[in-house]
C-alpha cells in the first residue's frame, strides 16, 4: 500500500500546484465570482486528497503490522508442534 499512498500523495501535490490561479487569464474580470468560488472548492478538494493519502498510508502500515503478527504466530505455533 506504500506505492498507492505515494501515488495519492503525488496526485494531491499536483492538485495543489495546478490551482485556480492558472485560470485567471482565461476568465479575466468576467470570471471573478466563479474563480472565488472555485478557489474554495479547490482548496477543500486538495485537503481531502491529502487526507486520503494519509489514510491509505496508515492502512498500509496496519496491514504490514498485522501480517508480521500473523507470521510470528504461525512460526510460534509451528515451533510448538515440533
Amino acid at each position: 500500500m506504500g506505492a498507492a499512498a505515494a501515488q495519492v500523495a503525488t496526485a494531491a501535490a499536483a492538485t495543489t500546484a495546478c490551482g485556480p490561479a492558472v485560470l485567471t487569464p482565461v476568465f479575466g474580470l468576467i470570471g471573478t465570482e466563479f474563480l472565488a468560488a472555485f478557489t474554495g472548492v479547490h482548496s477543500a478538494h486538495g485537503a481531502a486528497v491529502g487526507r486520503l493519502a494519509e489514510t491509505v498510508a496508515s492502512l498500509g502500515a496496519a496491514a504490514s503490522a498485522s501480517s508480521a503478527a500473523y507470521d510470528l504466530a504461525d512460526a510460534q505455533t509451528a515451533a510448538s508442534l515440533m
